[in-house]
């Protein structure tokens, strides 16, 4: 018989907060930073999970010199896909929050988010604007969301257009993913939210920054040797996009596609020098989605310099 009369069960947290972490030289100084802003959150029922993705020692160690409040988990590769779905797997709260080794909250962000889903409990995610700062954490862009085009009342659209998920600044049911992981590095947010948005999670935006995305030019996704995964990863998220979701905006999604192409080409072309035969194939494509100033020029050019 399990359980006994007294016996009292511990409760489980309301949100987990997933926290990927690399912790290498690049990254170490600021994972002090970052679990500071999370014990610094004024809504205080949560866990926080950090997945080691490189299995480095040291993490530990300096895990347990902060706070031994922390549930840890290691896995094989680089993956941050691979380590949020695994987080989110392991959590016990009823919300999943994640944020990045090298970024920040404000104090307020869980409180907020929390009064969002209090106010209306159909809601399945919560996303909120951003800032962006460098590596000793000055603002370089007060708001991500400035220069962008919000449709408040087609979330889809705007995410469609201008990407408006970022790691740090979503928020969501942990049931929700039991049908959408995350999956492709790189382009992995903005996969996240198209997919959320087009399966039809209800979706509410919070219009002021509530964290702080760090710029490193260090970073992973600023590698040049990264350039050709983020190419190929965006034609991916379009194409499956464009397959599984024929009905919705299809002029925007071949616009989005024929973008992709062209980078794709651009990226070949300018970038990868020697491989004029790649740009060439993916600036056709490009046009064939849809006519494409920028593919156009790739393409004369590349025909030519043939011809010369």
């Amino acid at each position: 018989m399990k359980g006994c009369a007294g016996e009292r069960m511990k409760k489980n947290p309301e949100i987990s907060i997933v926290i990927p972490s690399l912790f290498d030289k690049k990254r170490a100084k600021y994972l002090p930073e970052t679990i500071q802003s999370v014990r610094d959150q004024t809504f205080k029922d949560y866990e926080i999970i950090i997945v080691n993705l490189q299995k480095n020692p040291e993490l530990k160690k300096e895990l347990n010199k902060i706070t031994k409040k922390i549930k840890y988990y290691k896995i094989n590769e680089p993956n941050s896909p691979k380590a949020r779905n695994l987080g989110a797997r392991e959590a016990k709260g009823k919300y999943l929050a994640f944020l990045d080794d090298d970024d920040l909250w404000e104090k307020y962000y869980l409180e907020t988010k929390m009064k969002k889903f209090a106010e209306n409990p159909e809601t399945d995610i919560v996303i909120s604007d951003w800032q962006e700062i460098n590596e000793k954490g000055r603002i370089l862009t007060q708001s991500a969301f400035k220069n962008k085009k919000i449709y408040k009342n087609n979330i889809l659209k705007t995410q469609m257009l201008n990407n408006i998920f970022n790691p740090d600044s979503i928020m969501l049911k942990k049931e929700l993913m039991k049908r959408v992981k995350f999956r492709m590095e790189n382009a992995v947010i903005t996969d996240f939210g198209l997919r959320c948005l087009a399966e039809g999670y209800k979706t509410e935006i919070i219009n002021r920054p509530l964290s702080k995305y760090r710029i490193r030019a260090d970073s992973y996704y600023r590698d040049p040797k990264n350039e050709e995964e983020t190419r190929v990863n965006e034609i991916r998220i379009w194409q499956d996009f464009t397959k599984k979701y024929p009905h919705l905006y299809p002029t925007i999604t071949k616009k989005r596609l024929s973008q992709t192409y062209k980078l794709a080409a651009a990226y070949y072309f300018y970038l990868e020098k020697n491989n004029k035969q790649k740009a060439k194939e993916y600036a056709i494509k490009s046009l064939k989605t849809k006519i494409n100033l920028g593919a156009t020029i790739i393409l004369l050019k590349i025909v030519t310099r043939q011809d010369k």
